[in-house]
């Protein structure tokens, strides 16, 4: 494993690759700079050491799982930032129409996807450890790849009329054992 405890990124850098700084077992904190635009997949996953980050105020882009398995990490500075925020341990695009991903901290037992949400990023309650149950809003249509993978104490999710796909591994190695699909689904 790496012995990186802080990582600082040079004002000239505008994006972070796929699994940049994964399995950073001693990474504790990264400071983006200025221009960072998008971060790749897994970009600081599996960190369990992560406790701050300070996000550049041009970040607009964030793959799936970023802050995977990062379970210490508490802080997620969009200070400045116009493109996207954080709410109860969730990031959320700005006008709050996209859920992208939910940090290993937040505390999520019982939860109700805001209404304004219509999107769902792919693996966004990744390994979220206290979810039991959710409840989506009437506006989703899908229901994204490894939605809830790895959610083992999640028993109840409720789905809407609205939505008409579901992913592949939506529910795998999840608390799941019954799941009522609305007929709207097709795929």
């Amino acid at each position: 494993g790496s012995e990186i405890t802080s990582v600082v990124i040079a004002d000239t850098v505008t994006s972070i690759g796929s699994n940049a700084f994964q399995n950073c077992k001693k990474l504790t904190k990264v400071d983006m700079g200025k221009s960072v635009k998008n971060l790749g997949e897994g970009a600081f996953s599996n960190c369990p050491e992560l406790i701050e980050v300070i996000c550049s105020p041009t970040l607009n882009e964030l793959g799936t799982s970023v802050f995977g398995n990062d379970d210490k990490l508490q802080t997620v500075n969009l200070e400045g930032n116009d493109n996207l925020v954080v709410k109860d341990g969730i990031i959320y695009t700005a006008d709050m129409t996209k859920l992208v991903e939910s940090l290993s901290s937040a505390d999520l037992s019982n939860y109700t996807l805001p209404s304004t949400v219509v999107e769902i990023n792919s693996f966004a309650f990744y390994n979220q450890k206290e979810l039991t149950s959710i409840s989506l809003n009437d506006g989703i249509k899908t229901i994204p790849q490894g939605a809830f993978i790895n959610c083992k104490k999640l028993r109840e999710v409720v789905i809407p009329d609205s939505v008409v796909s579901l992913g592949t591994a939506v529910f795998t190695g999840s608390g799941i054992t019954d799941v009522k699909i609305p007929a709207s689904v097709k795929n």
